[in-house]
């Protein structure tokens, strides 16, 4: 079984994903392609890091991804090919291979040889990502695709941070969910690596917003039910620090992100003590 998947940020009013379809089953026509996601922010890298990084997880050995979020070549943006936990990822060098190998380092990693003939400047994930995706799920081997990739990545200027006497990260908000919850790029290793167990207050942006000195463990927990407004922090499916309301939606009551004014890119801040 060979998988090829599609992580962009291309929508769905226009041809593009069904370009890259098209392009796939015209090299190889019994492909499975799974589609993760084409709703990704325009040009946001992390979103798009998050969700396919995430995904990535639950595929077979040797998937091939394809991530088309800011993907337009340029002598500071080559493109890679990474074989990363048994699958290979393919990516312009714009930060997402930063967060992909953020703890563990890539097994591969090449950039990929550009053919003289080939016009890629404008869709470079039809005309390059493409070929070279289905190379390596026909079972190509990576090294011919290019050389290997030997410079410093390129490095991703939002990871979260923590301060120099250990006592506080400092996260942002990377994505908002069809529910309104505030995905953070905080994980539960970082949170636990760094509070030691200690009691902790996190502080939203908004003015005024109160602190949250907990972590819960469902959305919907017997302390606060019947209350759909009041906002708490929980580690999601996918381990990252999320901030929601119970029952939030967020084309109907507004979700954590609209009730708490909060968009991507807020800031997060946990103080231990």
């Amino acid at each position: 079984m060979s998988i090829i998947t599609l992580t962009t940020d291309y929508g769905d009013r226009d041809y593009a994903v069904g370009a890259l379809h098209g392009a796939i089953r015209k090299l190889h026509p019994n492909l499975i392609i799974e589609d993760v996601c084409h709703s990704v922010e325009p040009f946001d890298v992390g979103e798009g890091a998050y969700i396919l990084s995430h995904a990535a997880h639950e595929f077979p050995a040797n998937t091939v991804h394809v991530f088309g979020v800011n993907s337009a070549w340029g002598p500071n943006n080559p493109h890679l090919v990474a074989r990363f936990n048994d699958q290979f990822f393919i990516s312009a060098d714009n930060g997402f291979f930063h967060i992909l190998t953020a703890i563990k380092n890539a097994d591969q990693l090449i950039e990929l040889e550009i053919p003289s003939t080939q016009t890629h400047e404008l869709f470079p994930v039809r005309d390059l990502f493409v070929p070279a995706a289905v190379h390596l799920a026909k079972g190509g081997q990576l090294s011919v695709l290019g050389k290997p990739f030997g410079q410093k990545l390129c490095m991703y200027q939002h990871m979260p941070t923590v301060s120099q006497d250990g006592n506080r990260i400092t996260g942002q908000i990377i994505s908002i969910d069809r529910f309104g919850n505030c995905i953070t790029n905080i994980t539960r290793e970082l949170y636990h690596r760094v509070g030691l167990n200690r009691n902790f207050s996190a502080q939203l942006p908004r003015t005024g917003s109160p602190k949250m000195e907990k972590i819960h463990e469902h959305y919907f927990d017997d302390e606060i039910a019947g209350n759909t407004r009041t906002e708490i922090l929980l580690f999601n499916s996918a381990n990252h620090l999320e901030i929601a309301i119970q029952s939030g939606d967020l084309h109907k009551n507004g979700g954590a992100a609209r009730l708490l004014g909060l968009k991507r890119g807020d800031h997060l801040t946990i103080d231990f003590r």
